[in-house]
């Protein structure tokens, strides 16, 4: 599920509907770390069995600005671009406790900012952009 509106705050979407048909389109999602490497600036959230890849090389220098990335289970929300890529990426290597999502490796969301929400409920997100989603169809018949 995913909502659009008509200023660019990018397609309210939960992880599970993340797909290559959204390429090129902004998106904001929500999830939470699982793994950083700092190295290739791969980011891999997860919410529920779902997994994303958030490259962070456009946000200014993540490590000095973005401490939190080090916490594992913390929430963020992420606005960026999904882009398609040709060759698989390499997923951040995971700690030995936590289950592997589903994870489209060939698909990342380049983001522009990445906020730390650890107040959020992602069960409340996803029936917010279930809710909102309800309404855009039924306001669109």
């Amino acid at each position: 599920m995913f909502v659009t509106n008509d200023l660019d705050y990018g397609l309210v979407c939960a992880l599970e509907d993340v797909n290559p048909s959204l390429t090129g389109k902004k998106l904001r999602v929500a999830g939470k770390i699982l793994s950083y490497d700092p190295s290739t600036y791969l980011l891999l959230i997860a919410d529920l069995s779902s997994g994303l890849l958030i490259d962070l090389r456009l946000c200014l220098d993540p490590a000095q600005m973005m401490p939190f990335l080090h916490e594992m289970k913390g929430t963020l929300m992420v606005l960026g671009s999904l882009e398609h890529v040709e060759l698989p990426l390499q997923i951040p290597a995971l700690p030995k406790f936590v289950d592997v999502p589903a994870v489209d490796s060939r698909i990342v969301i380049r983001a522009i900012l990445v906020n730390e929400v650890n107040d959020l409920n992602l069960e409340q997100w996803r029936k917010g952009v279930q809710a909102i989603q309800c309404q855009v169809l039924t306001s669109q018949q």
